[in-house]
């Protein structure tokens, strides 16, 4: 299609899903306004962590850091926290309303739950509002500013800035330089400023037209964030306030001021159309060659921005319901990067170390675990506490064969222990690696014993919220709707035909038992291999810490804090984790040299292969990478370069 076709579309009228009020006062963001900025950036080695954290005194407190690390715990408190001019400082607000500044370094401001204002001031910044409606000021310098959850406000300021509002409806200000402003699920306002800026619209989690303010057509450029979007699908319609942008029928952004005949074909990008050509039939080809796979779903985040989801077959096989972005899927061990990352939250917080021992925290549970008063919580993360592992005790399984019903049963985290007590350890606490879900189960209480809450609320607050995954649930604690749930298939008799357990996840614990969907997961995976979740040096731990492993196509492949880690051929680094459950499997892979996210989730039970994802996962991110060269530095080395 030609400009003056695309300009005069006439294919959608009245579209109802865009949005032309927002709640944002300008004279309420004053102080936003200037020339600032912000950046992923390198972190050096002497930079300090300030945490406006846990000790007995509540109130509005100032706070400087000095070069001792700080950690101050103020639960639900609003603080003012200032950095250290001259060096690079990671500040966290956690709780309450904050005012967190940065120095004239590069620093990482994180402003936690409710509502928090972020100022970078000069350097390259990372700065994270959490979940709240937070105002994020980036500075001087080329900034990455991430709203998260609520209705933010974000302004670059000077330099090239990397602006993402996350889930809510957010107001979005490049300010000077050459910015890139993105919008995944839509209803943002966005405004570049100065210079050449793209704008990123249109993913296939987009539910409403963004609004750009100021597109200055031969300069600026929409990104469209669905990978396999092509100029020929796009259409126009004219408005009297502007030109709207459809992609296939859906709105995907309202270009204020500006006429259908001023759009060229340069004024969009696209991401590579034939990878997500490639990645479809894969998908179905997969399910093809394994008849015991029902169905599946993979998303794919390419490091130009774009998004690819793919689905393929069934989510019950009676009905022929097919698979869809909203199918829900039991993750398995992929909770385990989860709980684990909750737990690194509190450590930072200054609630728990991770040198301290299980009896410590669960003197009960701990009366019948083995080396109890020695195994710590790093050990538990990183499986090598030496603990049996409940779910491969004989007993258990021997239950479930005989009467599969007991897998929807309800279980107390006592009941699952019993299977392993009084039986010896695997071995000695800190000395071996041996892979035990009851590790997790332990991390899990420990979580709600520091906390004071339910494991689900934890990973709701800390995660689920703020990174807008909307459907992802933690099922052994909450009430999960059978209308999206896939349904799980095994051949538990061995006679040829699967059975449809539709089994509840109470059994699985904090080892396995978050239910979610591929675009969800996808979202925590970006968000914790890309540092929102973590400050770098616990996500350098994190990874680091680690434990050599066996686990087939990783070459040097380790354990780390809660997360797997290697090199795959023709891929390099690779981190994330894979899961299993009866009738489920999983894959979140991370490759930080190319800064590219895969998810796989498969109802496929085991006489498919155990390695059914990981196999799937590798196939799309050798596609993947053909059309992306490795980059000569990972935004994660930069953030740990002294």
């Amino acid at each position: 299609m030609d400009a003056v076709s695309l300009a005069h579309s006439n294919s959608l009228v009245g579209h109802p899903s865009v949005v032309l009020t927002d709640s944002f006062s300008l004279d309420s963001h004053s102080f936003l306004n200037g020339a600032y900025s912000s950046r992923i950036s390198p972190l050096l080695s002497s930079s300090e962590t300030i945490t406006s954290s846990q000790n007995k005194s509540a109130g509005n407190d100032l706070m400087k850091g000095d070069r001792a690390r700080a950690a101050l715990y103020k639960p639900k408190s609003s603080d003012i926290i200032r950095g250290i001019s001259r060096q690079a400082n990671v500040l966290l607000g956690h709780d309450g309303n904050d005012q967190i500044w940065g120095g004239k370094k590069n620093d990482v401001l994180n402003g936690g739950a409710d509502r928090d204002d972020l100022i970078g001031d000069r350097g390259n910044d990372f700065l994270v509002g959490g979940s709240g409606n937070d105002r994020l000021l980036g500075g001087q310098g080329s900034d990455t500013l991430k709203g998260e959850s609520g209705t933010d406000w974000l302004t670059g300021g000077a330099g090239d800035d990397d602006l993402d509002g996350g889930a809510g409806l957010d107001r979005l200000n490049g300010g000077s330089g050459n910015d890139r402003l993105m919008d995944y699920e839509g209803g943002d306002r966005l405004t570049g400023g100065s210079g050449a800026d793209q704008f990123g619209v249109g993913s296939p989690l987009t539910t409403k037209a963004s609004i750009v303010t100021d597109f200055k057509p031969g300069t600026d450029q929409l990104n469209i964030l669905r990978l396999g979007a092509v100029f020929k699908n796009l259409t126009v319609q004219e408005r009297n306030d502007g030109i709207l942008v459809l992609d296939q029928g859906q709105a995907i952004a309202l270009l204020l001021g500006v006429r259908g005949d001023r759009l060229k074909a340069d004024s969009f990008r696209f991401g590579q159309a034939q990878l997500a050509d490639t990645l479809q039939k894969s998908l179905n080809q997969a399910l093809t060659e394994n008849p015991q796979a029902t169905g599946l779903t993979a998303t794919v985040f390419a490091p130009d921005g774009t998004l690819w989801q793919g689905f393929a077959g069934v989510s019950d096989r009676k009905t022929q319901t097919p698979i869809t972005a909203d199918s829900l899927f039991g993750i398995g061990s992929i909770t385990k990067p989860i709980v684990a990352t909750a737990i690194l939250q509190l450590q930072e917080e200054g609630q728990l170390t991770l040198n301290d021992t299980l009896r410590q925290w669960l003197p009960e549970l701990a009366n019948n675990i083995p080396n109890s008063d020695r195994i710590t919580v790093q050990q538990l993360l990183g499986h090598t506490s030496g603990i049996r592992d409940y779910t491969s005790e004989p007993d258990l399984i021997q239950r479930f064969f005989n009467d599969p019903s007991a897998l929807s049963q309800q279980y107390t985290s006592e009941e699952l222990l019993s299977f392993i007590e009084g039986k010896p350890a695997l071995g000695e606490p800190g000395q071996e690696f041996f892979y035990s879900n009851s590790n997790y189960l332990l991390l899990g209480e420990i979580v709600e014993k520091v906390t004071g809450s339910t494991l689900a609320t934890q990973l709701h607050q800390r995660f689920f919220k703020p990174l807008g995954m909307e459907q992802t649930f933690y099922a052994p604690q909450e009430k999960i709707s059978k209308r999206n749930l896939t349904h799980s298939y095994v051949d538990l008799d061995e006679d040829g035909q699967l059975d449809d357990l539709n089994e509840g996840l109470s059994w699985t614990s904090a080892a396995g038992g978050v239910v979610s969907t591929a675009a969800d997961i996808a979202k925590f995976s970006q968000a914790l291999f890309e540092g929102e979740l973590l400050v770098p040096a616990t996500l350098q731990k994190m990874i680091s810490e680690s434990s050599n492993i066996g686990l087939g196509d990783l070459k040097n492949s380790r354990y780390g804090l809660g997360v797997e880690a290697g090199s795959v051929p023709k891929l390099g680094e690779f981190w994330g984790h894979n899961g299993a459950t009866v009738g489920w499997q999983s894959e979140m892979a991370y490759l930080p040299d190319r800064q590219i996210s895969a998810i796989v989730l498969a109802t496929a039970s085991e006489s498919s292969g155990a390695d059914f994802a990981i196999k799937i996962i590798l196939e799309n991110l050798q596609n993947t990478v053909q059309f992306y060269p490795k980059k000569s530095r990972s935004v994660l080395s930069d953030r740990f370069r002294g």
